[in-house]
Parts: C-alpha cells; sequence; structure tokens
C-alpha cells in the first residue's frame, strides 16, 4: 500500500527522512485524535466552572466520544451527586461553556475500592 502524500504536496516531496513530531501530527489528524485532545481541553476548562473547584478536584475528564463525555471520579458519592442531582444542569453548562455537543455524562469511580458484602446465613449476602 503506498501512503498518500500530503495535501499540496507531491510523492517525491514525502521521501526522504522527516520529523517524527511530523509524523505523530500527520497520524493523529488521519485518526482524528487531535479533533478529541482539542475537544477534551475546551471540556477541561469547561468542567471546573460547572462543577466548581471542589468538586472538580476529585474527578478526570477521561474521553469525549459521541457526544458522552466520561469522567473518572474519586469516589461513589461524588459520582452519585453528579450523576443524580446534577446530570441536566452540568449537561446544559458544558454544551454552552464548551461550545460542544455534550449528550451524555457517564461517571466511573475509580478512586475507592468497593467494599466486599458481607456473609449472612448459608452463604448469602447482606446488602446492609
Amino acid at each position: 500500500m503506498t501512503p498518500r502524500p500530503l495535501p499540496g504536496r507531491s510523492p517525491r516531496e514525502e521521501r526522504g527522512p522527516r520529523a517524527v513530531g511530523d509524523l505523530i501530527g500527520r497520524l493523529k489528524s488521519q485518526v482524528g485524535l487531535g479533533r478529541s485532545a482539542a475537544a477534551l481541553e475546551r471540556l477541561e476548562a469547561a468542567w471546573v466552572e460547572a462543577v466548581g473547584r471542589r468538586s472538580a478536584q476529585g474527578a478526570r475528564l477521561r474521553s469525549f466520544r459521541g457526544g458522552t463525555l466520561t469522567v473518572d471520579v474519586d469516589s461513589a458519592a461524588l459520582a452519585h451527586e453528579l450523576g443524580v442531582y446534577h446530570r441536566r444542569a452540568l449537561l446544559a453548562r458544558l454544551r454552552e461553556r464548551s461550545g460542544l455537543p455534550v449528550t451524555e455524562l457517564r461517571l466511573r469511580v475509580v478512586g475507592e475500592a468497593s467494599p466486599e458484602p458481607e456473609k449472612g446465613p448459608a452463604g448469602t449476602e447482606n446488602l446492609a
């Protein structure tokens, strides 16, 4: 498979040594990573404004694909608060402040270990 030349360049200009940074930039643009990274940067600024500094400290934006923003949070309590009580307002603020079509918020708890359920009589689980 013959590589395609960059727009405005002939195949002859594509031969020869090239800087690794140029190759990585070309690859990122071909697979759409540059746009995703730029969108995530815009969303990071909007996220701090939308949730406030305190909540933002317990969360890290992971990815933005197809309108879904995935966020890693440090605790189940924070995930519950943001996902249940503030979801609609957060989505509206993120769209407004970032200018991106954020349609869904996916929160992943990564900062605390889930406690093991206690075993009750005959191996049943007590979910108290």
